[in-house]
This record gives C-alpha cells, structure tokens and sequence, in this order.
C-alpha cells in the first residue's frame, strides 16, 4: 500500500472510515491527521505530550497526538474532535463551551473538548477525575475558570 506522492503507507480508522496515510519512519499521526487527512482540530502546541492541544482519541481513551507514531495506531480507532461534535455528548460539549464564552483564543479547547466529551460519556464524574483530566490541558489565554465551570455543569452531579 502507498500514501501520498507513493510513500509507504498504513491504513487508519479514523472517525469510523478507512484511510491510508503516510508511514515513513517517525511519522507522527499529528501531522497524519492535518497534513493528509485535512482534520485541523488537533493542533500542534509544545511537541512534548505536555499542552494537549493535540489531544485525540485512540480506541475511546484521550491520547495526545503529537509525538505519537503513525504505526502505533495501526488497528485502534482514532477519533477527532471533528467527529465527536457529530455525536450527542460532544454536541452538548461544544455548545455548553461555546454558549459560556469559556474560550478567549480557543486554542487549546479542541483538546479540552475531546477529554471533556470522553468524560461526558461517562458521566456523572467525580470532580476530582474532571479537574485531574483537564490538569493535562494547557489554557494560556485565562479562560481555564470559565472552562472549569462547564465541565463542573456538564460532567458531575456537584453543585456549580
């Protein structure tokens, strides 16, 4: 099998379809995702697994995508956040980040919002599971109060 300009390539699930994507050595699925497949939501923030602006879901678990090898993945699911806001929990996510103004430059609220939607399938959540999940995620514009306070809303059965 050959990706893109006849590279090697593996063949990924990625949001529930098949698609091949490059596997020269050190591919990364960051850069699989938003080079070749066009999904932009992950971002690229510290390169070092540190931010989570990168974050996806690798078989229904928060994975952050940045130094994570293409082959790694090969026979898991990957799922973006493009995908999650087609379902009900990730829907309800976006919209309750979106309706509270809980982004000032919303970088990092991708990734926030595929760990928020990962805990809301599981939902009601202890608060400390919510805050100790989202201490992965860095917020450099000042909005991590007002994204606390979704997920509180949103995840747990406490009290805002």
């Amino acid at each position: 099998m050959t990706g893109p300009a006849g590279a090697p390539a593996t063949d990924l699930a990625v949001n529930g379809q098949r698609r091949a994507v490059s596997d020269v050595p050190g591919a990364l699925l960051l850069w699989a995702l938003r080079d070749e497949l066009g999904l932009l939501a992950a971002k690229y923030g510290c390169g070092v697994e540190q931010c989570g602006a990168c974050m996806v879901l690798v078989d229904g678990t928060p994975r952050p995508s940045c130094r994570l090898a293409v082959r790694s993945v090969a026979g898991q699911e990957v799922t973006t956040l493009e995908a999650l806001r087609q379902e009900p929990e990730g829907k309800r996510v976006v919209d309750a980040l979106v309706a509270a103004n809980a982004a000032q430059c919303g970088y990092c609220l991708p990734g926030i919002a595929v760990t928020m939607t990962w805990l809301a399938r599981r939902a009601p959540v202890a608060w400390a599971e919510v805050v100790r999940s989202l201490d992965d995620h860095l917020c450099r514009c000042g909005s991590h109060p007002r994204i606390l306070r979704v997920a509180r809303q949103l995840l747990t059965d406490a009290p805002p």
